[in-house]
């Protein structure tokens, strides 16, 4: 898929990755919509990025995402490439404390909202017998450490749902890719206690890193990237 002229939906693009991603595609002549909760970080981004977009979506509520994916073929056409990024990470605890409802609510937006997006655009790009969906994952999956909490089991989720649909829509044009970030220098760490979080920042990619993986999914549609070093001292 080449980035020129693509129409690129981008969940979660009004901070961190889904910004840096929007910033560099629209750099690369994508035709960028930008999708998340904060309507005046998304007007004033797309104010900076031409032949950009902001619609609002809140990725755990089908009847929005549906909206915002029709709204966006409505305003352009067509959709090429879809960036599920929007995610929160949260609930750290022992497996036999996990908290159900913190659960629930990781589940929701990070597996159940990108599975109902996927869902939309499928569709779409098969009609147009091309199309490209990156998923975004987490290192963490990689890790397998103590008092994890639900957060990595929701990645580890997407992942696996990411490798079915590349299965299933590789006969329509369709790639589907999955990108694992390692520790990214985002807001996601923000209310995380010291020192842990100046220990963890210390060491982070920046999230134009992750852009970076993010177009060379869409450009040379590989299965997954993982961003996570071979040698590290959290490994």
């Amino acid at each position: 898929m080449q980035i020129e002229n693509a129409v690129i939906v981008i969940t979660g693009a009004s901070s961190g990755i889904g910004e840096a991603a929007a910033r560099l595609l629209a750099k690369r002549k994508g035709r960028v919509a930008l999708t998340a909760r904060s309507v005046g970080k998304l007007e004033a981004l797309a104010r900076e990025l031409p032949g950009s977009c902001s619609v609002p979506v809140d990725m755990t509520d089908p009847a929005s995402i549906r909206r915002m994916v029709a709204t966006v073929r409505e305003r352009f056409g067509q959709i090429d490439v879809l960036v599920n990024n929007a995610g929160r990470g949260g609930g750290q605890a022992p497996t036999e404390r996990i908290d159900l409802d913190v659960y629930r609510a990781l589940m929701e937006l990070n597996i159940y909202g990108p599975l109902v997006a996927m869902s939309e655009v499928i569709p779409i790009m098969r009609s147009q017998r091309r199309g490209a969906i990156v998923n975004i994952g987490s290192g963490t999956t990689k890790l397998f450490r103590p008092n994890g909490g639900p957060y990595p089991a929701t990645k580890a989720a997407l992942h696996q749902l990411s490798l079915q649909a590349r299965k299933e829509l590789q006969a329509d044009g369709i790639g589907v890719t999955i990108v694992h970030p390692f520790i990214t220098a985002t807001a996601f760490f923000d209310r995380m206690p010291e020192p842990q979080r100046s220990t963890l920042i210390a060491q982070a990619d920046p999230p134009e890193k992750v852009a970076e993986a993010i177009s060379r999914a869409i450009e040379e549609n590989p299965a997954e990237i993982s961003l996570v070093p071979e040698v590290h001292p959290l490994l």
